[in-house]
């Protein structure tokens, strides 16, 4: 499932998100979000005893795994202290 961000920055923007396990009052709700590089595939091998006791989302951050990748997006010229905020911006948009 993909989740429209909207526009953002000036450009449609979505992220790659996946909802795991019978949504369920009694669940509490886990998000996953992998690192920098990686994207949700990586949750693979634990969603099955996961979603035993959680209903999951996991999502691609933008850039990366099946989310798009806004124009403004270059890993060569973001620096470590601006990569958090960056990818902070959509998450939070995406929340």
């Amino acid at each position: 499932m993909n989740v429209k961000v909207g526009e953002f920055k000036g450009e449609d923007v979505f992220m790659h998100t996946i909802i795991c396990g019978q949504q369920d009052d009694n669940k509490p709700v886990l998000v996953l979000c992998h690192g920098y590089g990686g994207s949700g595939a990586l949750f693979y091998k634990i969603i099955k005893s996961l979603t035993e006791n959680f209903t999951l989302i996991f999502f691609d951050l933008v850039g990366m795994g099946g989310s798009s990748r806004p124009k403004d997006f270059d890993e060569n010229k973001i620096s470590a202290e601006g990569c958090v905020d960056y990818f902070v911006e959509y998450i939070e948009k995406w929340r």
